[in-house]
């Protein structure tokens, strides 16, 4: 589980929370499975897949909490918005790979 170790060190060297917006979100099986995995999300994003991308979903969330100063997203669809920080991974390039995490612990690292 590359994928959760990777993770999971992120959360630990930054703080950071997690908010749930992969297609994982809509399943209740594969959301257990990040629980699993030892990845205690916070929130989902909302579900607008007919009427809108992951990238206005992810907006959509940040403006119901106006709290949040800084966030990523960490995914391997492209969907996002162009303003949004995208880390985007890819099955077939080992998914969250340590590179990618590094990069990440580093965004957070910058005030």
């Amino acid at each position: 589980q590359q994928l959760a170790k990777e993770y999971l060190r992120i959360i630990e060297e930054t703080g950071v929370k997690t908010v749930l917006s992969s297609t994982w979100r809509l399943y209740p099986d594969l959301r257990d499975d990040v629980k699993k995995a030892g990845i205690d999300f916070i929130s989902c994003t909302p579900d607008f897949r007919h009427l809108a991308i992951r990238g206005e979903e992810i907006d959509a969330w940040l403006a119901w909490h106006p709290d949040v100063e800084k966030y990523c997203i960490i995914d391997d669809d492209s969907d996002m918005l162009p303003h949004q920080p995208h880390f985007k991974t890819s099955i077939y390039e080992g998914g969250l790979t340590r590179e990618i995490a590094n990069r990440v612990i580093q965004f957070f690292a910058i005030k």
